[in-house]
């Protein structure tokens, strides 16, 4: 097998999460930079994913912070490990497939098909197969759920992966050691492997899963070269045959830089940060999207940010609408114009107010657990005439405490006010 080029869907993953701090909402304690460390254990501790200790060989006891965090659970940036001279962030989004949004089981999915948030199927040939969240829990490595390939019928050279794919920052990087692991179960030796795959550049492989029925944890290490757009990681598996494989814990990490100095992640800051629920992009106009599959009593606070160009004539009033609600809301909002300022209520959770065919960029904070009222704060800023630009401050109440939120949708007063090239994202607070 080698490594294949495909196209990512609209929600593959770009890059590390964002944070608080690069928005500027965040100080940077130094004390909590974390300082290198001479101790060969330790040294080696960080090269280890914590999950790698089942395998045979010398045990290396870990350490409570490595051993009690949930580095398989829930969305990406998940830190890991405590050791000095690697990152302690995982650069992968949802790397435990805990997340399903978009269904539960896939039957033959064509290239390209989104399966578990930040994860796509991809193939070679035309292989039978399904793609579903596996629940059992002696089929799980560990949280709730994991991914399961079924290969019914096969040819051989046929090949069915699982992948992700991150655009990066070169510089970060370049000349880098990146190490990419899973936990894979699975009955048939020589069948399944991981690849690093730099996009425009080379592949590099890990060994096979001896397929003696048991989860083991691959992993793949490789020096990167120059790196311009995006890396690949993907989970191969040999479709020429029927067989069944199950992964969870996927991991991916960086050690130090060729020169031994590195900037400290964010994650290493040890403060709170985002992490990508999903982005929206809009090719053709409409008037509302949602997001769906949300739990505001665990997630506690969202963000949406993103871009809306208005697509038809006359100013849009775009409006946030939890659980597709509408009563019960109301909203403060402050208008900037030049050096006039004006404030007035509406009975909305408004976000943006873009004009007649241009664009507003904004940026709203929702607190959304329940046992008190919710809470939105926006601020915007749009394109009120060809060289004119505006302000807008919103702070807005959804005055219900007891229900759960479970989605968010978008709506504007205009038809075709959501216009085509508008972008939204949603990210929620992380908790380190």
């Amino acid at each position: 097998m080698k490594g294949q080029s495909g196209c990512s869907p609209d929600e593959a993953i770009a890059g590390p999460p964002f944070t608080l701090l690069s928005a500027g909402y965040l100080g940077c304690d130094p004390a909590l930079v974390e300082m290198p460390s001479t101790d060969p254990e330790a040294l080696l501790r960080s090269r280890i994913p914590p999950y790698a200790r089942r395998e045979s060989g010398p045990a290396i006891p870990p350490s409570p912070t490595e051993w009690d965090l949930p580095y398989a659970v829930g969305g990406g940036g998940v830190i890991v490990g405590s050791g000095s001279g690697g990152d302690r962030f995982n650069y992968l989004f949802n790397p435990g497939f805990e997340i399903w949004t978009e269904s539960l089981t896939f039957a033959n999915p064509v290239s390209g098909t989104p399966i578990t948030k930040g994860w796509i199927a991809n193939k070679i040939g035309a292989p039978v197969f399904t793609v579903s969240r596996e629940n059992v829990p002696s089929e799980v490595a560990s949280g709730s759920f994991a991914l399961k390939v079924d290969v019914t019928a096969g040819v051989p050279t046929e090949e069915v992966d699982i992948r992700q794919e991150i655009a990066v920052n070169g510089t970060e990087f370049t000349n880098r050691s990146v190490s990419f692991s899973c936990a894979v179960k699975t009955s048939l030796p020589s069948k399944v492997r991981l690849a690093i795959v730099v996009v425009g550049g080379p592949t590099f492989n890990s060994t096979f899963h001896s397929g003696a029925g048991a989860y083991e944890t691959l992993i793949v290490t490789a020096l990167l070269p120059v790196v311009t757009s995006a890396i690949r990681f993907e989970i191969q598996t040999d479709a020429s045959v029927p067989l069944t494989v199950r992964m969870d814990e996927a991991r991916v990490s960086l050690t130090t830089s060729a020169d031994g100095y590195r900037v400290p992640t964010s994650a290493e800051m040890s403060f709170n940060r985002l992490e990508l629920i999903e982005t929206k992009r809009i090719a053709a106009s409409v008037a509302s999207v949602t997001f769906s599959g949300l739990n505001g009593n665990v997630d506690e606070q969202y963000v949406l940010a993103g871009r809306i160009k208005n697509g038809q004539a006359g100013a849009s009033f775009v409006t946030l609408r939890p659980n597709g609600i509408v009563a019960a809301q109301s909203t403060e909002k402050v208008t900037g114009i030049a050096a006039a300022v004006a404030a007035a209520n509406v009975a909305d959770l408004r976000v943006a107010e873009p004009q007649s065919l241009f664009t507003s960029w904004f940026f709203s904070t929702i607190i959304a657990k329940t046992g008190q009222p919710r809470f939105l704060f926006s601020t915007e800023s749009q394109q009120r005439a060809a060289a004119t630009a505006s302000l807008f401050t919103f702070a807005g109440l959804w005055n219900d405490t007891v229900t759960n939120i479970t989605s968010l949708s978008v709506f504007s007063s205009l038809a075709l006010g959501l216009g085509a090239g508008s972008e939204l994202t949603l990210y929620r607070l992380a908790r380190v």
